[in-house]
């Protein structure tokens, strides 16, 4: 039995009932419904409610009403008059915007103030020095000319923060957030606090520039050994074409194999165009680029049909669903899929191609399911050029420049892939058993049943193709 975090199976391919570490069961799905309907009925039921009926938005209207509502009706029971109480209504609302939603923020920018810069550093020294300190966010990140380090007396401090999950970490994240703003009116320094919300599909802020990432939490990382229990693991590589990933991820699967993990590898040539080892499947891009260059286009003329783009983005998109449908039918409990391209890919190539529309880029987002490692094999793209001539220099570097800017939002983790090639699978290697648990080195755990298993993995493979 393979040892470590991650141990899937016994020697003859069973599961072993000590590793099997699911979440608590519903029973009431569980008899109505298999395991990977009852996943899609749950994401179906919770986006009906975040997007369908805003329940968000409702919770929180139902709140204020009800404190609000409560609030009022006290004040009249007390003997306030009417117009006193509207007085103040609208001072309370009034503060409150004042100081804990950003209207000192506001009034400073329209009002054109200014503050000393040795202040304004001072003040982002010490957020950063407590953004190295807490546990609440994933991410905390500055942009603008903060980032730069070209500060002057009217800058303001720009931070965008993507918390973590839980309910408690969005109740603390929302204290911190008004902290910061609270301290900024007292210090009358201008500071712009947000955050990104990715559990309630908000979309992302285009970002022009390369922010700078003041907390980075990489090891808040699902548990592996659970997920992979209860319902399988994730791992995603990303990156230019010619930098390897397909190389890496033919070594890394017969690796995994060879310890006893059931393993499907999922690759494309494109970035919406997957196909599993045993037969090609279906790609709408790919037949809109056959339809397209039949009448004698060529694909880069894309750029100078709107129309046409549009029609190719659509396809494209209907491709990435496809493979987000696919993905969800092969995860299942005690098997890991390797996915040679996911949903950076789709991003990077469609933003470089001009402004993605964010409810396009929400909608990738939103339907994507995160995967438990993602892995960016970063590379050159004058290397990746001459390894692989398919594509222009110029698109490798606006694929590149695209890559880059996702890094934060995606949680990607950088290999060096202008390494040799035992380099490069070295550094991956590394990055599977210190994030999930995943043991490479040394020999395979399972002795003398390596055979079998592949047999096993080609049958399976076979049926679902």
């Amino acid at each position: 039995m393979v040892s470590g975090r991650g141990s899937p199976r016994t020697s003859e391919g069973a599961t072993d009932p000590s590793h099997v570490q699911g979440r608590r069961p519903n029973a009431v799905l569980d008899r109505i419904l298999p395991h990977r309907e009852k996943r899609i009925a749950k994401k179906l039921v919770r986006s009906w409610f975040i997007q369908g009926i805003g329940w968000y938005a409702l919770t929180e209207v139902a709140a204020r009403a009800l404190l609000e509502g409560g609030a009022l009706i006290a004040l009249w029971t007390l003997g306030y008059s009417l117009p006193a109480i509207l007085l103040l209504w609208v001072g309370f609302h009034t503060l409150v915007w004042f100081v804990l939603y950003g209207g000192f923020m506001r009034i400073w920018i329209v009002l054109g103030f200014s503050a000393p810069l040795s202040r304004l550093r001072a003040h982002f020294e010490r957020l950063d020095r407590r953004a190295k300190t807490q546990s609440i966010f994933r991410y905390m990140f500055v942009r603008g000319s903060t980032a730069r380090g070209e500060m002057n007396e009217r800058s303001d401090i720009d931070i965008i923060m993507v918390p973590r999950g839980s309910g408690r970490s969005l109740a603390l994240g929302i204290l911190f957030l008004w902290g910061l703003r609270v301290e900024s009116m007292f210090r009358r320094v201008a500071v712009e606090a947000r955050w990104i919300d990715l559990k309630r599909y908000a979309p992302w802020h285009h970002i022009e520039e390369a922010p700078l990432v003041l907390y980075d939490a990489p090891d808040l990382m699902p548990n592996a050994t659970a997920d992979l229990a209860s319902r399988g693991i994730l791992i995603a590589f990303s990156g230019l074409d010619g930098s390897g990933k397909s190389l890496i991820a033919k070594r890394l699967v017969p690796g995994l194999r060879e310890r006893g993990y059931d393993v499907v590898y999922l690759w494309g040539h494109r970035q919406a165009w997957y196909k599993q080892e045993v037969g090609p499947d279906i790609s709408f891009g790919i037949l809109y680029e056959s339809l397209w260059k039949r009448i004698g286009r060529r694909i880069a003329d894309l750029g100078d049909h709107p129309f046409a783009k549009v029609l190719y983005d659509a396809a494209t998109t209907a491709d990435y669903a496809y493979i987000r449908w696919k993905i969800a039918q092969l995860l299942k409990p005690n098997r890991i899929v390797v996915a040679d391209r996911y949903v950076a890919d789709v991003l990077a190539y469609m933003r470089s191609w001009g402004p993605l529309k964010v409810t396009v880029e929400g909608l990738l987002v939103g339907m994507s399911a995160e995967p438990h490692l993602a892995v960016l094999f970063d590379i050159d793209p004058v290397e990746a050029r001459q390894r692989k001539q398919e594509n222009p220099l110029a698109q490798l570097e606006r694929f590149a420049a695209e890559y880059e800017a996702l890094v934060p939002f995606l949680h990607l983790v950088r290999v060096d892939a202008g390494r040799s090639v035992e380099e490069v699978y070295a550094q991956v290697a590394g990055v599977l058993e210190e994030r999930l648990g995943f043991p490479l080195s040394g020999s395979p755990a399972v002795a003398g049943s390596t055979a079998v298993l592949k047999s096993k993995t080609a049958a399976r493979d076979a049926q679902e193709g």
